[in-house]
């Protein structure tokens, strides 16, 4: 596939279904931004922080009508806030009732890349999310936000392990 902004070849994105341009930083997905995995919706409001990975404005916008986000409207990368990501993942596996992804091995050169937060521009630190699906995350300890890569709480969501009752409605 060729991209469409500067017509040099795009390439899969590891254990994903979109395709990057490493030419001109664009990224080409099979759905809208609404009906992605991720499923964000957008409010039309411009946030005041840059996209760590695309260095564009993100935009305001909530995920799976559940939480309020910054996302990128280019490579759709969200950051969330720490404080309430490790409940918030626990509800959508709890509610989650398709079949389960199989675990596929973590790219370590996930674990090299660098990226500042969008909040106070300090250096993401780059880690395995410790619990199911095998993902890389990235978090600033100082602002407590973490930062998702289209397709990553996917993943964490259909990983195999336990899933405890639903609360969500």
């Amino acid at each position: 596939m060729n991209c469409e902004s500067c017509g040099n070849r795009m390439t899969a994105v590891y254990r994903q279904s979109h395709f990057h341009c490493w030419s001109c930083n664009r990224f080409h997905f099979p759905t809208e931004i609404e009906a992605a995995e991720d499923s964000l919706r957008r409010t039309g409001k411009v946030a005041e922080f840059p996209c760590p990975r695309c260095k564009i404005a993100l935009e305001v916008g909530q995920l799976r009508d559940q939480a309020d986000v910054c996302f990128c409207p280019n490579c759709r990368g969200f950051v969330i806030d720490c404080d309430t990501l490790g409940s918030w993942i626990s509800e959508l596996r709890a509610a989650y009732t398709g079949p389960d992804d199989q675990p596929l091995a973590l790219d370590p050169q996930e674990l090299d890349v660098r990226r500042d937060c969008p909040a106070c521009q300090e250096p993401l630190e780059a880690h395995p999310y410790y619990g199911p699906g095998n993902s890389v995350i990235d978090t600033c300890t100082h602002c407590r936000l973490a930062w998702f890569d289209h397709g990553e709480l996917a993943w964490i969501v259909r990983a195999p392990g336990l899933r405890r009752q639903s609360t969500l409605g």
